[in-house]
């Protein structure tokens, strides 16, 4: 699609958005990237992906434009009666799909009965679905865990955002995020990230907004999850750092600036 309108000496802007972009191009596609007139990523842990999938096409050159969220008053929606929400929990934010099976919601059940020796009464919430929404669950009753993880499946956006806003922390051990915007979402609201190596050390600092674990590593993620059960200064403390980063940077406002300066836009008259 990308040739004919190049030919034509249209100035076009190509994205990439994470994973997909971290296969193999095939070679007219790559033909086409090399005559684009921006290449644009998410995070630099795409590029870097990208490039491995791609040695052919180091030279081109790619900007990083992170994206961004948009403020959100919080209302003070109840949480759904059929969940006791009323005990301190983590919270966990993702799809549950065949070809996602990375985020890390299999390690958090795997170490959950650890955490809960050390925090007892400590909840589990995961929220989301996906066609294989049935696996972790199960895999949730095979472990026994079945008054102590929640499952919420779908959630509407006032639902997610009192889920974010409730939670003691949020956690993901994802593997493979080309940037993680549910990092974004849960630090937004104040909320300290448990997250892996990779796209997600470019928004949560260790030891700064949370904490980067080796998803693999059971003793250091249940370790992360029991001290911000723990220690109540220190959540706070994350938190609210972890909210002072997004405003300080991940704003639409930020964003649009990126977007213009990658663009030079700045230099173009914008038709309103």
């Amino acid at each position: 699609i990308l040739l004919p309108v190049l030919y034509r000496g249209t100035r076009v802007a190509v994205w990439l958005l994470g994973i997909e972009a971290w296969k193999p191009l095939r070679r007219l596609t790559a033909r086409a990237l090399r005559q684009c007139w921006r290449v644009l990523a998410i995070s630099q842990h795409t590029i870097d992906r990208f490039r491995r999938a791609n040695p052919d096409l180091v030279d081109v050159r790619v900007q990083v434009c992170a994206p961004a969220v948009p403020a959100i008053a919080i209302a003070a929606t109840e949480m759904s009666p059929s969940h006791d929400l009323s005990r301190p929990y983590a919270l966990i934010v993702g799809r549950m799909a065949a070809n996602e099976q990375y985020k890390g919601h299999d390690e958090l059940l795997e170490v959950w009965s650890r955490v809960l020796r050390e925090v007892p009464g400590a909840r589990l919430v995961i929220a989301g679905t996906g066609d294989h929404e049935a696996r972790p669950r199960a895999k949730g009753r095979r472990l026994g865990l079945d008054d102590t993880v929640v499952f919420t499946g779908r959630v509407s956006g006032e639902r997610l955002a009192a889920l974010y806003r409730d939670a003691r922390f949020f956690v993901m051990p994802s593997r493979n995020e080309g940037f993680g915007l549910v990092y974004l979402e849960a630090m937004r609201a104040g909320k300290p990230c448990i997250a892996s190596p990779g796209a997600a050390e470019e928004i949560v600092h260790d030891t700064v907004h949370g904490f980067i674990v080796n998803s693999r590593d059971d003793d250091a993620l249940t370790a992360a999850m029991v001290r911000l059960f723990a220690d109540d200064e220190l959540c706070r403390r994350l938190g609210a750092a972890a909210a002072a980063h997004v405003a300080g940077r991940f704003t639409p406002a930020h964003f649009r600036e990126r977007v213009y300066d990658a663009l030079d836009l700045r230099a173009v008259p914008l038709m309103c």
